[in-house]
């Protein structure tokens, strides 16, 4: 993220940042003309729909005031807030690479058959929502170990 920002900052692009935790490390504040961090209650990280909305309206009036002409999410949750807050004259950038292999991993790694079900059900809904952001998404970018 911080490289995509050094070099969209060098072409004289002003770059906005919303985040839902981690802010960027002083060293590379220097790229982002604002930060803004909204802080996700449990319920909108389990994607629960009229949480997801209440985090919406939060990213709603920071995108109202930016403007942005692009947006990037770099993860499934502030995709799914952002796919309920596109205009059509913004485009979406999704990067889907966060989850997959975690959750993968967690499959397999458990013997617990309560916890396998558990894990099943969270890949449900995350494919249902990955499939939801894809179809808004201007522009998907697929990070591959392989």
């Amino acid at each position: 993220m911080n490289q995509e920002a050094e070099y969209l900052a060098k072409e004289q692009h002003e770059i906005h940042l919303i985040c839902g935790r981690r802010k960027p490390t002083e060293s590379t504040q220097t790229y982002y003309k604002s930060i803004h961090t909204i802080p996700l209650e449990r319920t909108q990280q389990a994607f629960l729909s009229i949480p997801v909305r209440k985090a919406a309206k939060k990213y709603l009036k920071i995108i109202k005031e930016i403007q942005p002409d692009i947006i990037h999410a770099h993860d499934l949750m502030a995709a799914n807030v952002d796919s309920f807050i596109l205009s059509e004259v913004t485009k979406f950038i999704f990067d889907d690479h966060e989850i997959w292999e975690f959750l993968r991993r967690q499959a397999e790694a458990t013997k617990n058959i309560l916890k396998k079900i558990i894990v099943k059900g969270i890949q449900f809904l995350t494919k249902s929502i990955n499939k939801k952001v894809a179809r808004k998404a201007d522009l998907i970018v697929v990070i591959n170990e392989r």
